[in-house]
This record gives structure tokens, C-alpha cells and sequence, in this order.
């Protein structure tokens, strides 16, 4: 437990060095994505990327909700001059999946505005959707026979009936209680023990006192 509560202080230093990754991203101008990945630090930089999207090149991120529903992110592929890029271009109730009726990229050239993520290792399958756990470009580029940069774009504008994927929000989260709680548990465990031996050594003190004024 105590182990647990360290780990949990760990993720409160990840979550706040992220949050000064966002607040610094945020405050750059806007670049296009073909100079920002050239660069480093690239992660949640504000960016815009023209191209056309490929009407088969799409894929489902499962296991996502938003506002407590379940859905999917739908991952699709823009054709750029400088070559394929992946975008993901919102989240999808589940209830569109089962119906078949999940919005279509738009038509012709498109210039997005957005953010930069960077793909996650994860696994794919093929149903009647080509499906990934988790958002990984190398994943989808091998499925599509296709070379993609590990970077994405999540589109800040969703198309048709998608909803626009947020950037994530600033803020410790629940790291910082849960630490506290697990070192209570360790230090209300840890006492509960020596009590217990204690009680567990007198018990067994009475005992043999008691059995040696029983003998003959």
C-alpha cells in the first residue's frame, strides 16, 4: 500500500509535467503540422494540416466515453503533399456504430485546425470496421499498407454527427488524494499489525503463566 502511494505521487509529477507541456503548446502560435513535427516537442502543438481524406482509410478507437457514453473515436487518413497523415476526427456514440451510420470524411480539400498527439502501442482487428484499442498510427499504416508519421492531428472541429475530441484538461486529477489514502491504509495496517502481535504475545503469555500452575 504504501508502494501504491508512491506510485500515485509518480503519476501527480507525469500529470504536472503534461500540464506544462499543454500550457506552453497553448500559448505558441499556430503552425502547420508539416513544420511542427519536424521540429521537437511537438506534442499538443496547435497546428492546421490540409489535404483530402481517404473515403476507406478509417478506423475505430474503442473503449472511449464521452460525458459517460460509450463510443469510439473514428481515426482517419488526409492525403497531404508531403504524404499521409492520420486525424482523428471525433468521437462517435455507440449507437452510430451499431447502425452503420457513422458520418463520412468531407468531400475534397480540407484544411483542419487542431493539435498534436503521438500514437500509442495498441492492437488491431477487422470486423465490418478496422479496430484499434488504443490510437496507433503504426498499427493503422500496416493494416492500410500505408507509411504514417507517429504524430496525428485531433481535429478541434468534428464533421456531421461527431463530436470534437478535447485537448486534455489541466489539473492534478485525483492522484494527489489517492496517495494520501493508500499511505492512511499503510499507516492504519501497519499499527492494526503491532497491536496484534502484541495482543497475539500477551494471549500466549497468560497461556504458558496459566499451564505451569496446573503441573504437579
Amino acid at each position: 500500500m504504501f508502494s501504491l502511494g508512491l506510485w500515485q505521487l509518480d503519476r501527480l509529477g507525469e500529470r504536472r509535467d503534461r500540464n506544462r507541456e499543454i500550457a506552453v503548446a497553448i500559448e505558441e502560435p499556430v503552425r502547420p503540422f508539416a513544420d511542427v513535427v519536424a521540429g521537437s516537442n511537438s506534442r499538443y502543438a496547435r497546428v492546421t494540416i490540409s489535404g483530402t481524406y481517404r473515403p476507406d482509410g478509417e478506423a475505430l478507437v474503442g473503449n472511449r466515453t464521452l460525458d459517460g457514453a460509450p463510443g469510439f473515436w473514428v481515426l482517419g487518413v488526409l492525403d497531404t503533399e508531403a504524404g499521409p497523415v492520420a486525424v482523428l476526427r471525433g468521437f462517435a456514440n455507440r449507437s452510430l456504430v451499431l447502425n452503420d451510420s457513422i458520418p463520412p470524411p468531407p468531400p475534397g480539400e480540407q484544411t483542419i485546425a487542431g493539435y498534436v498527439e503521438y500514437r500509442v502501442d495498441g492492437v488491431a482487428r477487422q470486423n465490418e470496421w478496422l479496430e484499434l484499442n488504443r490510437p496507433d498510427t503504426r498499427a493503422l499504416a500496416e493494416a492500410l499498407g500505408l507509411e504514417l508519421p507517429d504524430e496525428f492531428v485531433v481535429a478541434d472541429v468534428s464533421t456531421g454527427g461527431l463530436v470534437a475530441v478535447e485537448r486534455p484538461p489541466i489539473g492534478d486529477g485525483p492522484h494527489l488524494s489517492y496517495a494520501v489514502q493508500w499511505f492512511i491504509f499503510a499507516t492504519i495496517a501497519g499499527v492494526g499489525y503491532i497491536v496484534l502481535l502484541r495482543r497475539m504475545a500477551q494471549t500466549g503469555g497468560g497461556t504458558r503463566e496459566q499451564s505451569d500452575s496446573l503441573r504437579p
